[in-house]
């Protein structure tokens, strides 16, 4: 293991972190997360490290990697306190994604995914590039009792909600737009936080006392997660407060950024504590809490500060996509392009997280369709399909298929 020092961002700077321009100036406490779905790979189900997503090389050609289940046994809060918090960050994000029918947003082998989510109290908003016609009829599945109404277009974004009526949730309000999309389950918190990533709405950097500085000495991070200006500690920022290191709390202003490097086997992560009144038992309470080992830590303008780099972290590579080397495209032999038209047959998650769609939209040439859940190991074959022909599987449960 060893030790790296702090470094700041300057907020006029082109490195200035995303999440900084996403954050409101409000009267009120907030919440926030950020994750870089550029590193991130899946559904993690095994791991309380990071309940959610696992970490992915940060650019170039790397194969994937994540983060072992070992590592969630880590006795290092410093390490393991950035995981937690953005883990349960988004784990009601992408179920209530994947319940409306979006979760295939999540998948890296979709056409159409996430680059970017970002949590803000109960709304969580995800960034990239976006088939507005496609998350349309997604999200109006009709096979499903749970799929969402058009309400509206407003600022070029397309605002959904369930349907009222028996047996429906209250999955909240969806707004869908060409770069961004977010869910909460109210939709005057979606339409400030888009007004703020739009500039039509002054951004906390901007007009919150010492927010700037708590950005500026925390920086950016792949996974991050952090919170500012409760005054009230029962409302509990973070949930069970009890449960949190060096004894956190909401009285504080904190900031939690975790950054990757599997190339060298590397993990840094940046800690910012900032109050207004840091008495001595509190800074020795945060230094004996987040600055052992080899962590290196600060004390300035009323903010603890600590950083670590962790290396030797054995990334595990992941398994390829048994799908990697078949043709397509160009590479199809001319009598099976000719067979079967590019986007003839469409594969799309439904409502019901897990289940998916398969449905041929266009007239082929074949004698049979073969449907093969390779993780489930089985297959579902439709002879002379037609336009319109097609069914419901679940990959990792044959006996999911109608």
């Amino acid at each position: 293991m060893g030790a790296a020092s702090a470094g700041c961002l300057s907020l006029g700077s082109d490195d200035a972190p995303s999440y900084a321009d996403w954050v409101p100036a409000t009267d009120d406490g907030f919440f926030f997360a950020y994750l870089e779905l550029g590193v991130t790979e899946g559904i993690d189900d095994g791991s309380g490290l990071l309940p959610v997503l696992s970490p992915l090389p940060s650019g170039g050609g790397e194969r994937p990697v994540r983060i072992p289940d070992e590592l969630d046994s880590v006795d290092d809060p410093l390490f393991s306190l950035p995981f937690r918090l953005s883990g349960l960050a988004f784990l009601n994000g992408s179920l209530n994604l994947r319940a409306a029918g979006l979760g295939g947003l999540l998948e890296r082998e979709e056409g159409t995914t996430v680059s970017e989510l970002f949590a803000l109290d109960g709304v969580v908003m995800g960034t990239g590039e976006f088939d507005t016609d496609e998350l349309d009829r997604r999200l109006r599945d009709t096979d499903d009792s749970r799929g969402y109404e058009f309400v509206e277009e407003s600022n070029g974004y397309r605002y959904y909600e369930p349907p009222e009526g028996p047996g429906t949730e209250p999955l909240g309000t969806i707004a869908v737009g060409e770069s961004m999309v977010a869910l909460g389950e109210d939709r005057e918190n979606i339409v400030q936080l888009l007004e703020t990533v739009s500039g039509e709405r002054e951004r906390a950097v901007d007009g919150l006392d010492g927010f700037d500085r708590l950005v500026d000495s925390a920086g950016d991070g792949d996974i991050l997660s952090g919170w500012y200006g409760f005054t009230d500690t029962e409302r509990g920022a973070v949930g069970d407060e009890q449960f949190l290191p060096g004894e956190l709390g909401s009285e504080e202003n904190v900031i939690t950024a975790a950054r990757f490097a599997p190339g060298g086997n590397e993990i840094t992560v940046e800690l910012t504590v900032q109050s207004d009144s840091l008495s001595p038992d509190r800074r020795e309470t945060l230094e004996t809490t987040f600055g052992g080992g080899e962590a290196s830590t600060s004390l300035a303008d009323g903010r603890f500060s600590a950083n670590r780099t962790y290396d030797e972290i054995p990334f595990e590579p992941l398994g390829t996509d048994p799908t990697d080397d078949l043709p397509s495209g160009e590479d199809l032999p001319p009598e099976i392009r000719e067979a079967v038209p590019e986007g003839a047959v469409e594969i799309y998650e439904t409502s019901e997280g897990g289940r998916y769609r398969v449905e041929v939209t266009e007239p082929v040439q074949v004698d049979e369709l073969t449907i093969r859940a390779i993780e489930a190991d089985s297959e579902f074959i439709f002879p002379n399909p037609g336009e319109g022909t097609g069914g419901y599987v679940h990959p990792q449960h044959p006996q999911h298929r109608q």
